[in-house]
């Protein structure tokens, strides 16, 4: 048990201490356990009904496990990343979207330049996907705890495909699939 246990920094440095310096407050909702600077309640509300209706049209397919809610750190400082930290080393899955996204190139990819709204769709599509776990690894993960996903093993690529065709798709006409420059981009690569 001392083998597969794991001692590491939940966030990274920059993140942690701008989520320590900042009075926080958490939301709860059927499927979302919402972490945001107490000065954000308005777009942390809205936030989190954004996520709820991601989760929601992503249930048919890639439904969380019962019972479990999706951990969700609105960041406190300045971030132009949103990300999904899978489980590992015991240590559940949780998602970090940005208060804003300052980076031009995400309005031109059609994902809105202030509104964080499009970018935790394409997060939820990670985090569902990282939440699927069948037999014979819900067994691994009845004795040791949420040891690693089996997800983990798939490409990037994989993961990144999904997540943007569903953004389009769970968002509405917006996101990369929508943008005449992402999609001029892609056809050029392929």
């Amino acid at each position: 048990m001392l083998g597969a246990a794991c001692v590491a920094p939940l966030l990274d440095l920059t993140s942690a201490s701008a989520v320590a310096r900042t009075p926080m407050r958490e939301q709860l909702t059927a499927k979302v356990r919402l972490f945001y600077p107490a000065d954000a309640g308005p777009a942390a509300r809205k936030l989190a009904a954004r996520l709820e209706q991601c989760f929601a049209a992503l249930a048919p397919f890639a439904p969380l496990p019962v019972g479990k809610k999706a951990s969700v750190i609105l960041h406190p400082g300045e971030q132009n990343n949103a990300y999904v930290s899978p489980q590992q080393g015991g240590r559940g899955a949780f998602m970090v979207l940005p208060q804003h996204e300052g980076l031009e190139f995400f309005n031109l990819l059609n994902l809105g330049l202030v509104d964080v709204d499009p970018i935790s769709c394409h997060e939820a599509v990670h985090y569902a996907t990282f939440a699927q776990v069948g037999a014979p690894w819900r067994q691994v993960e009845a004795l040791f705890g949420e040891v690693l996903t089996p997800q983990a093993f798939l490409d990037g690529w994989i993961h990144e495909g999904m997540a943007t065709y569903y953004e389009a798709r769970l968002a509405g006409p917006i996101g990369r699939p929508q943008s005449p420059l992402w999609r001029g981009m892609f056809e050029a690569f392929v």
